[in-house]
Formats: structure tokens, sequence, C-alpha cells
């Protein structure tokens, strides 16, 4: 099963007309071109090479490929199992965590409640803040104590900036209103990281977010 995705990296509401396409299936597996220079080994001295796996990749010809050409991954969407993160380093490979804080796939009991009238609303901001405080802390703790320097850096907050914002020079009012910025609110990003520092002074802390080839975003972050 294929997906064809189009989208706007400036509008919410644009428009496309599409037509005459035709997707063919592949009758036969391309084999990868294991002769390639390897990227990692290109950019050797500069930085490193990551990319963003799922545990499918940690297996067979996509492992082969990963080996080849970078020298740290990510979780794509499943930081969480320990088995994951093991088999990377397995496979010689360093670790990225990804993320501490994001607007999706939050537990709705550590930023909103309901009211008497059965509304959802968000936490008030002590209790939300500690939720995240002890997120955070809790995370990079478990993952500093078991596999130690292995994992160099973490995504603390993930995608926190409203897409091309009218007004980018004031980041906060920039910023999407998601459940942690409704409970807490703009400062919510510093206190993670905060708690992610003070779990881990050595490691690497990032903020991670997409289509900031748009310049008023770029901007406000």
């Amino acid at each position: 099963m294929g997906a064809l995705r189009i989208e706007s990296p400036n509008s919410a509401d644009a428009s496309f007309y599409i037509d005459d396409i035709d997707f063919q299936p592949i009758s036969e597996a391309v084999e990868p071109d294991l002769t390639l220079t390897p990227i990692k080994d290109v950019y050797e001295g500069d930085f490193l090479i990551g990319n963003a796996i799922s545990a499918e990749d940690l297996d067979g010809v996509r492992l082969e490929m990963l080996k080849l050409h970078f020298n740290v991954v990510t979780a794509g969407n499943a930081m969480k199992p320990d088995a994951l993160v093991q088999k990377s380093i397995d496979n010689g490979f360093l670790v990225h965590g990804h993320t501490l804080a994001w607007h999706q796939q939050s537990p709705a009991w550590m930023n909103q409640t309901t009211n008497d009238s059965g509304e959802t609303v968000p936490l008030d901001r002590e209790t939300a803040l500690t939720n995240l405080i002890t997120h955070a802390d809790t995370v990079v703790r478990h993952f500093t104590e078991k596999f130690g320097e292995n994992i160099i850096s973490w995504d603390v907050v993930n995608e926190a900036m409203n897409d091309n914002p009218p007004n980018p020079g004031d980041w906060q009012a920039s910023l999407r209103r998601s459940p942690w910025f409704n409970a807490i609110g703009p400062d919510y990003l510093e206190e993670a990281f905060l708690a992610a520092r003070a779990a881990n002074p050595d490691v690497k802390l990032y903020y991670n977010d997409y289509n900031l080839d748009n310049q008023a975003k770029a901007e406000a972050v």
C-alpha cells in the first residue's frame, strides 16, 4: 500500500489540482549499492550523520545501509522500548533521544483535567509543571543510567512553534497553543530544558521543529 502526501509549508488552506497520476508496483526488490562512499566517512571530523529509525530498520538490508552511512540514530516514534535503544547500541550506533515534551502523545492526565461540566480544561499550572519536570527528569535519568554515554543528546521540546507566525519577533505569541502551553504557559519550554539539564549535566540538549525554511517560523524559533 502506497501513500501520496502533498502539503504547503506556508498555508494550511492551500489547494492543489493533481491530475494523471499512475502508481506501478516494483516487480523486483532494488538491491542497495554498498560500494558507495559512506556519508559518515565523508563528514568524519565535521559532524555525525544521523537517521530516524523504527524497529524494522535494525535487521537485514536496512541495517546494512544504516551501518554503512550513519553513526547515530534516533527513534522515530518509539523511544520508550529499551529493546530498540539497546539493539541500536549493540550495532555500534550512538543514540539521540526524542522527545520529552510535545503537543501530541502525552497522556491527557499530565496537562489536562475535566471540570464539573464534563469539559476538558487545562490542568492547574503547579500540577502540570510538576508532571512535566518529573517526566523529563525520570526519562533522561533512566536512559543515562542504563546506557550511559551512548545517549549523546535529547530533543527536549518538539514542534512548539506555530507555522508562519504573523509576528515572529514575539516568540511567545508565536507558540503553538498546546496542552503544555495552556496549562503552564510559555515558560514550559525553559522548565523542560532545566529539568533535562538537571537530570544529565553533560548530554547535549536540542529544540526540534520542521518547516524552518519558512523564515517567519525560523525567526520565531
